[in-house]
């Protein structure tokens, strides 16, 4: 059956698709802007974190929006304000202001985000939902593999020109035709918009903000000894207590902690922050590495991104052909398995691993995520109660964006400050500060990933369990049935 959408659904598609093409385009090319800017490494990371946090906080915000927009006028306000941050982005020329200007496009991205599944389960019928979803989470697996190709192929007189290219993506987002929202929608939930429902909400972006920003800030500050690091972690974690405490008062909340009372919808939560960090955390990670410890030139990087992303593109009509052809638990967990060696791979790395042999982990990650995402995206629809169902798809993406933030911002402090005690450590075997200082990252990438590598066996355990508990589910309806 052909699939017939609204454009205001193909619009959102876009929308979503320019946000995700951006954060992962920047990221990519950190080493290209950072000439650019003439900036460091820790400074370009700055962009792209608080991209991330800004779209994080006002991702959680649709409730309130929707309160007073309809979700096409929302979309014309969203594609409008990421036009304009992505042409401010083009424009300036000093770093301080790229940091602002990407927080803005962070926020406008947020919006756009999680719009596609509020429109696909307001203007689609029932029996093309799950055809919409598979568009959708196809365009998002694509955008991360475009992003960087486009980004690493400018040379960094030019490479600002990539903002002009993300502004004419989100355009048709200007041209969905608006409908009036009925008086009846505003108060119809007013609980969503009661004072304590703001103060905890506000109070629980405001402490996920602060614990990025401690974060991003770690190794700059030298960590727990700065008490300015401690005063944000600790200010961070009494924020985000305090926001979770007041959002679990509320009778709905912005910020849905019932999603958590049920195991399903809370694993699919979790497995989407993981996911994030597969997604937007490597493809920060693997640069950053090829950078700090073989001085890799953005070609190099180009050639270890692209062959990611060619099996990624051809295999990805394969798994839509096939994805009702194996249960989805057995998918997710083959997919945390492949993902898992492939974390167990970069534990073991040795200085000697550059390029070349990052093509076989490339692949690695394509196969993993190829098997995970639609998968992930079908249950998630059916995770939670029907009452939650608009919640889940707000917060499925919020984690997705909330693992990704706390990967760069997390693992690359811990990278920092481990390969520091490591250089630290060994200057008594009298190494060469060359030779010492990669070494001592190497090893800190090795426990990051070692880390990396117990959360996804650890998912790809759970995804076997659901398996087995539905197959064990449906076959007790057979038998009884009979």
């Amino acid at each position: 059956m052909k699939m017939s959408l609204p454009f205001s659904v193909y619009a959102a598609f876009l929308g979503a698709f320019a946000a995700i093409f951006a954060l992962n385009a920047v990221s990519a090319s950190t080493a290209l802007l950072s000439n650019f800017y003439a900036a460091t490494l820790p400074e370009m990371s700055k962009a792209t974190s608080i991209y991330l946090v800004a779209e994080i906080t006002f991702m959680s915000t649709i409730p309130i929006w929707l309160r007073f927009f309809s979700p096409e006028r929302l979309l014309n306000l969203a594609g409008a304000g990421f036009l304009l941050s992505s042409l401010a982005a083009f424009s300036v020329v000093q770093i301080d202001s790229f940091v602002l200007v990407r927080a803005l496009q962070g926020a406008f991205g947020g919006l756009l985000l999680p719009l596609p599944y509020i429109l696909i389960k307001t203007q689609v019928d029932n029996e093309q939902q799950k055809s919409a979803i598979t568009a959708f989470t196809a365009l998002t697996i694509t955008a991360p593999i475009l992003g960087p190709l486009v980004g690493l192929s400018l040379p960094v007189e030019l490479i600002s020109y990539m903002f002009i290219f993300i502004a004419f993506i989100a355009l048709p987002c200007l041209f969905v035709k608006s409908n009036a929202l009925k008086n009846t929608q505003v108060s119809s939930a007013p609980d969503k918009l009661s004072y304590p429902n703001l103060a905890g909400f506000i109070c629980l972006c405001l402490g996920f903000g602060l614990i990025v920003w401690a974060l991003e800030h770690f190794y700059l500050w030298d960590g727990l000894s700065d008490k300015h690091i401690r005063a944000l972690v600790f200010a961070g974690l009494t924020f985000t207590i305090a926001g979770l405490i007041w959002q679990s008062l509320q009778k709905q909340p912005l910020f849905d902690l019932r999603l958590f009372k049920y195991v399903e919808s809370a694993t699919v939560l979790m497995m989407s922050a993981l996911m994030g960090v597969i997604v937007y955390g490597l493809l920060y990670l693997v640069p950053y590495y090829l950078i700090t410890v073989h001085n890799a030139t953005p070609q190099t990087i180009f050639k270890v991104i692209l062959f990611a992303a060619v099996p990624q593109i051809i295999l990805l009509p394969i798994f839509i052909k096939v994805r009702d052809k194996f249960p989805a638990y057995s998918l997710i967990s083959l997919a945390f398995v492949v993902l898992g060696a492939m974390s167990v791979v970069l534990s073991s790395m040795g200085v000697d691993f550059g390029p070349d042999q990052f093509l076989t982990v490339q692949l690695l990650r394509s196969l993993g995520l190829l098997l995970l995402v639609l998968p992930l995206s079908m249950i998630m629809l059916s995770a939670a109660p029907a009452e939650l169902s608009s919640s889940m798809g707000t917060q499925y993406s919020f984690f997705r964006t909330l693992g990704g933030a706390f990967s760069i911002a997390g693992i690359t402090a811990y990278i920092n400050t481990r390969a520091n005690t490591y250089r630290l450590d060994n200057l008594a075997y009298g190494e060469p500060n060359e030779n010492l200082n990669s070494l001592s990252y190497v090893y800190a990438f090795n426990d990051a990933f070692g880390y990396l590598s117990y959360a996804l066996f650890a998912c790809a355990a759970l995804s076997g369990y659901f398996y087995f508990f539905h197959k064990k589910s449906k076959n007790s309806v057979e038998i009884s049935t009979s």
